[in-house]
């Protein structure tokens, strides 16, 4: 019983101890800017028809990797980062600003 105690708090600690990313030499964390099961697909829209309708969507050149990296993107482009549910035709129904925007 003292075996799997010691052992546990051996696993704790080691838990605790890991690096978690970040400036220290670590790898950030992914960027998600449409987490959301709803607003799932990401998009680069030239317009956004008070939130119910993307126009002119397409998907992004690359992967974001940040917010201000999927502005970019679209920028470049001359559109807007946006997250919708239902891409059809180059229109997206309901849509919002992706996290972090």
């Amino acid at each position: 019983m003292q075996f799997s105690v010691a052992l546990v708090a051996l696993f704790a600690s080691v838990t605790i101890a890991a690096p978690t990313g970040g400036e220290d030499g670590g790898s950030p964390a992914p960027y998600f800017p449409c987490a959301q099961t709803l607003y799932s697909q990401e998009l680069c829209c030239a317009a956004d028809v008070g939130g119910i309708l993307g126009v002119d969507c397409v998907t992004p050149s690359s992967d974001p990797k940040s917010a201000e990296d999927f502005k970019k993107i679209c920028a470049k482009e001359g559109q807007q980062p946006r997250c919708c549910t239902l891409p059809l035709l180059g229109l997206a129904v309901l849509c919002q600003a992706p996290s972090g925007i």
